[in-house]
This record gives structure tokens, sequence and C-alpha cells, in this order.
């Protein structure tokens, strides 16, 4: 049993674990990024869409209210995994 494990431990002494691990993070961060991004937009399209109707009704000024409060949620969530 020990060199079965030997063998296989051998098999991946080749490999940087650092260099994996920062390949990792930088896709995490990578996708951290695009989802910013993504919410950015919608975040935006929601101003847009208050900021330019003349005739808002206050439903749609409470619902949007509530999408944008989730909104900056998110964007502060993210913002803050992108840190750590």
């Amino acid at each position: 049993m020990h060199s079965f494990i030997t063998d296989i431990c051998g098999k991946f002494e080749h490999i940087n674990y650092d260099k994996v691990k920062g390949e990792i993070y930088k896709t995490i961060d990578h996708k951290i990024d695009r989802t910013i991004d993504y919410y950015s937009v919608k975040r935006q399209s929601l101003l847009d869409f208050i900021n330019n109707r003349d005739n808002i009704t206050p439903d749609q000024i409470i619902e949007s209210g509530v999408e944008m409060a989730i909104l900056e949620s998110k964007l502060t969530a993210l913002e803050i995994a992108k840190e750590n």
C-alpha cells in the first residue's frame, strides 16, 4: 500500500501548486469583474428607465427602488469579495 501512495504522490511532484492557485484566483477575479460589469449595466438601465419617464407611477418607483437596492447589495458583496 505504501508504495502505491508513493507512486501516486510522485506523479504529482511536478505540479506547481502556487501557480495553479494563482490561475484559480485569476479566473475567480475575472468572473467577479464580469459579474460587476453585468450588474452595473443593469443598474444604469434601471436609472435610465426611471430618469427618462415623465409619467412614472408610485408603484414603478417603489419596484425600481427595491430592484436598485438588490443590485446595490449584490455589487457591494462582489466588491468586497474582489478585495479579499
